[in-house]
């Protein structure tokens, strides 16, 4: 009578699991499918981050080209896993020290400069287009204050900015 009643348990237990797995790998298979070519080494972990991780490149491109005290902020992203510089939140309520009002272009940039900022990193995916409490910044890359760096042809939703 105890065995019986233990094989019960075990098949409704491996059917919990069973299903369990079924249920995980299907909602996940996007995921899976994505992470398989490099989890096989038919592509390079680099090429998998490109592909997958939109600000990666121009990480990349600063970790490469800009000096090692820069110091970048982020407007649109908070993601800065992969860069081997300073860098600070810059979108409001990500983070206080920038989310205040300036009058001008020029106290914009002075602001920047004395907090160390060299660099910005803007990715337009989720950065608030003109007009949404950001005129300052769309007006600083049209005057050149913001001179884009990266990428040089001004494709891509990610933009690397010198600030001058």
């Amino acid at each position: 009578y105890q065995d019986e009643r233990f094989r019960l348990a075990r098949v409704a237990l491996m059917t919990v699991f069973i299903a369990t797995s079924l249920f995980g790998i299907f909602t996940l298979w996007p995921a899976i499918q994505s992470a398989a070519p490099v989890v096989f080494g038919s592509e390079t972990r680099d090429e998998y981050l490109t592909r997958t991780l939109d600000v990666y490149p121009a990480q990349m491109y600063m970790n490469d080209h800009l000096p090692l005290k820069a110091r970048v902020l982020f407007c649109g992203d908070t993601r800065g896993f992969y860069l081997n510089r300073k860098y600070a939140w810059g979108d409001y309520g990500h983070n206080v020290e920038f989310s205040r009002k300036f009058s001008s272009v020029d106290d914009l940039i002075a602001y920047l400069k004395s907090r160390g900022v060299t660099h910005m990193m803007i990715n337009f995916h989720f950065y608030p287009p003109r007009g949404k409490g950001t005129e300052l910044v769309y007006r600083a890359i049209d005057e050149c204050r913001f001179a884009r760096i990266f990428p040089v042809d001004g494709s891509g939703a990610v933009g690397v900015y010198e600030v001058r």
